[in-house]
């Protein structure tokens, strides 16, 4: 990708980062429909629940060590099958993944890598 559109490209996620940055500081709860809570809640809870549950599964403690091999500085900080902080970006993806799971990642390297 050439220099300009991906400039226009960072300038296109950046509005629309800002837009969804804006839009959620500017929620207060008193705001919120009760279909809106409950709906914000339940979402936070299953989070917590899918963040404990996979904790200790295999997937999770492969990451955990790699980032804890990494030697930044700043530490890494893994975020999803993402590992970031490092000096190069990182995939990980799982034993058993499909052909969709390695085609995702594969689009996530190319873009970090022309990032």
């Amino acid at each position: 990708m050439n220099s300009a559109a991906h400039q226009t490209t960072d300038k296109a996620i950046d509005s629309v980062q800002q837009r969804f940055a804006d839009y959620a500081a500017g929620l207060r709860y008193e705001d919120l429909s009760a279909d809106a809570v409950h709906a914000a809640t339940s979402r936070v809870i299953d989070t917590l629940g899918t963040l404990i549950g996979g904790y200790f599964g295999a997937p999770c403690a492969l990451a955990r060590n790699l980032a804890a091999q990494m030697p930044c500085s700043g530490g890494a900080t893994i975020v999803g099958p993402l590992v970031i902080g490092l000096s190069k970006p990182v995939q990980i993806v799982q034993m058993g993944a499909t052909v969709s799971d390695l085609v995702n990642t594969a689009a996530i390297a190319a873009y970090d890598a022309i990032g």
